[in-house]
């Protein structure tokens, strides 16, 4: 290693070591320290059960954290927020607002509002847990990635920046995620249904016995269909493909703009 490189590590090892003395000092008492910034420490409030019927309309809507949902074991509807958040935050940066879980009309609703919240020298985790009855329909307008499994009154999941994972799903699922894969396995779908992403892969494992027409479409990757790939109809990056499953009566489309499209019948076909 050159001089110049040995001289360039310590001057990068002495800047962090004064930067955590100053974040242990200026924020130790909550006060203000190096460039005006400020100790911050979010922990999330428990929520207390909600019994909302056997097939409840679940709402959830929290644009910056990571959304699971499972079945619950007693029938209720169990929200955990598991947002964790301490260091050092600039005095512009919004603090997290609290999670709202309202009783509704037809079910309950899970809502944040959005935040830009930016720590730093500390930890910053953004995630809620949503057990609800297994025959509730949820619809997730906004999250940062979500993973659903046990569901058999429907889905409705949009997701900004991450995956989709559907897991176990009954009924009729609409999923879009604007950057990120999804991978749905052992699905039985009823009606319409679309799974689509503007950058990923998308994985798709049918239920045995699917009475399903699938569409699917990438404008750049491949498609393979039960280990067979799906050669293109031209030159072009982009591939069309058309499975039909029992009589074909309902639908789905899959479709990515940028991945690979992965089918697995399952026999069905």
């Amino acid at each position: 290693m050159s001089r110049a490189s040995v001289v360039a590590v310590l001057v990068a090892v002495e800047v962090g070591i004064v930067c955590l003395a100053i974040y242990a000092i200026g924020f130790g008492h909550a006060g203000v320290g190096f460039g005006g910034m400020q100790r911050y420490d979010f922990v999330a409030k428990p929520v207390a059960p909600i019994a909302a019927g056997e097939a409840p309309s679940i709402t959830i809507d929290d644009p910056q954290s990571g959304v699971a949902v499972k079945p619950s074991s007693d029938g209720l509807v169990h929200v955990v927020d598991m947002t964790n958040l301490h260091g050092a935050r600039w005095p512009t940066s919004s603090a997290v607002p609290a999670l709202t879980v309202t009783r509704t009309a037809d079910g309950v609703s899970v809502y944040r509002p959005p935040h830009e919240t930016f720590v730093l020298f500390g930890n910053s985790y953004e995630h809620i847990e949503v057990d609800v009855p297994s025959g509730s329909h949820v619809n997730i307008r906004h999250c940062e990635g979500t993973d659903i499994e046990g569901i058999t009154g429907g889905v409705v999941a949009r997701s900004q920046d991450g995956h989709i994972g559907l897991t176990d799903i009954r009924g009729t699922v609409d999923a879009h995620s604007d950057d990120g894969s999804i991978r749905a396995h052992n699905l039985a779908l009823t009606g319409n249904n679309t799974l689509s992403t503007n950058d990923g892969r998308i994985e798709l494992g049918l239920a045995p016995g699917a009475d399903l027409t699938v569409d699917a479409s990438t404008a750049d990757g491949r498609i393979v269909v039960d280990g067979n790939r799906v050669d293109p109809d031209s030159d072009s990056d982009s591939v069309h493909h058309t499975i039909r499953l029992g009589s074909g009566t309902n639908t789905l489309r899959a479709a990515t703009q940028d991945g690979s499209i992965h089918i697995t019948t399952n026999g069905a076909q």
